[in-house]
C-alpha cells in the first residue's frame, strides 16, 4: 500500500498541532513499522521549512526533516508533472493539483490530507483525513 501524505499532515506531526497530532504521528509511525509505504513531494520539504524556520531554529529544523526522510521517501517534481498540473481543467489549489500528479506517477493509492476540499475532483485515488485513513485500516485491516 502507497501513501501519500501532504504537508499538512507532515506539519500537525512535526508541530505537534493539536488535535491533529494524534492521526499524523500513527500515519508516521506505521510507516516506520512498514505497515505501508509512504512519501512526501519534494516541494513539500521546502514549503516545511519555510513554515518550520518562522519559529525555530534552522538546526532544529534540519533535525526534524532528517529524522522525517529517514521513515518517508520523497517524490521528485518532474517537468511533466507541472505541464499536467498548468494543462488541468481543475479549479484547485495548484499544490494540491501537483501532489495529485505526483500520486498518480507513484501509484498512490491513497492521498492523506486534512484538506479534502483540495482534492475534490480526484476520482482515481482514494483521499483520507488521517484520521478516516487509520479508522479503514483498523476497520478493514488493509494492508
Amino acid at each position: 500500500m502507497v501513501l501519500l501524505i501532504d504537508t499538512n499532515v507532515i506539519i500537525d506531526f512535526l508541530c505537534k498541532r493539536e488535535p491533529f497530532f494524534k492521526e499524523s504521528f500513527e500515519i508516521i509511525k506505521n510507516t516506520a513499522e512498514n505497515k505501508y509505504k509512504s512519501y512526501i513531494t519534494a516541494n513539500s520539504i521546502t514549503d516545511i521549512v519555510y513554515l518550520l524556520r518562522k519559529n525555530r531554529p534552522i538546526k532544529e529544523v534540519k533535525e526534524d526533516l532528517s529524522n522525517l526522510v529517514e521513515v518517508l521517501d520523497i517524490v521528485d517534481i518532474t517537468r511533466k508533472d507541472i505541464d499536467n498540473v498548468l494543462a488541468s481543467n481543475n479549479e484547485c489549489d495548484l499544490e494540491d493539483e501537483l501532489i495529485y500528479q505526483c500520486a498518480k506517477r507513484i501509484k498512490s493509492n491513497y492521498i492523506i490530507t486534512r484538506d479534502k476540499k483540495g482534492f475534490k475532483n480526484v476520482e482515481d485515488i482514494s483521499v483520507y483525513t488521517p484520521k478516516d485513513f487509520l479508522k479503514l485500516i483498523s476497520e478493514s485491516k488493509l494492508t
